[in-house]
């Protein structure tokens, strides 16, 4: 029997799952998220370095720190001060006739890496364990009555055998041993800054050469406007330009740049 043009019309059951259009859609909707998500990623490194360059440009030196999960306050303690490049703003800054004076006042000696870097552990385990040998000489050992006041190398000093205390010999044999290494210490570490500094600008000088001799002695085959040679020599010039840069990211954790996570 011939069926009417309803049934004829209506449609079969559906298989579950998805149909082309939409698996086509997905995949489309995955790739646009992706792309967002690479996007999103790339302004929000390009920000970081707009605030990188903004500081650089108001500041004599940068705060950083390669703890990214640590908190705030030991992000301060185990931050560094890197110099940023000097101009002659930054250089007349430099050379005020009090530079030497200001070092000294109390947010300059707060703010210096080498307070922050020995006050923990080092300066806070010291001052810890002082505290415990006063406090132990002072109300532990003896009474302060029984205490007896000798003089030793010019000062009034209150003694009793139940004290804890160390004999002035060690301190003044080991003095002049302990001056000069820290005298060859300091001249080594200027020598190994200096020495660092002039390969630095060696290679900087290098790159500059090296572009000058790439954009003005390499020729083309038909002459300097090839454009197969100018390519050739911009994609050189770019090289050159990175190296600098893939070299500051060889010779640290992460270039100097704490914003980025590695």
């Amino acid at each position: 029997a011939a069926s009417s043009p309803s049934a004829r019309a209506r449609p079969g059951p559906q298989r579950r799952g998805y149909s082309d259009d939409e698996g086509f859609s997905n995949a489309t909707s995955g790739r646009v998220g992706a792309a967002d998500g690479l996007n999103a990623r790339i302004a929000a490194e390009r920000e970081a370095q707009q605030r990188l360059a903004q500081a650089s440009a108001r500041a004599m030196t940068i705060h950083y720190c390669r703890d990214h999960g640590s908190n705030s306050l030991w992000r301060w303690i185990r931050g560094l001060s890197i110099d940023v490049n000097y101009d002659f703003r930054r250089w007349k800054k430099h050379q005020k006739a009090g530079r030497h004076v200001g070092i000294w006042t109390p947010r300059k000696i707060v703010r210096a890496d080498s307070f922050r870097r020995l006050l923990f552990p080092d300066l806070f385990t010291i001052g810890a364990t002082s505290s415990f040998v006063c406090y132990y000489n002072t109300y532990l050992a003896c009474l302060p009555e029984d205490a007896v006041t000798t003089l030793k190398h010019g000062f009034d000093v209150f003694l009793h055998p139940g004290m804890l205390s160390l004999p002035m010999e060690c301190f003044s044999v080991t003095s002049i041993a302990l001056g000069l290494l820290v005298t060859f210490k300091t001249q080594t570490c200027y020598s190994r800054y200096t020495d660092a500094r002039s390969q630095w600008g060696l290679t900087i000088n290098e790159i500059r050469g090296l572009t000058s001799r790439i954009l003005t002695r390499v020729p083309g085959q038909k002459g300097t406007h090839d454009d197969r040679v100018v390519n050739a020599q911009l994609q050189a010039v770019k090289l050159l330009r990175s190296l600098t840069v893939t070299f500051k990211y060889h010779l640290t954790e992460d270039g100097c740049n704490p914003h980025i996570v590695i």
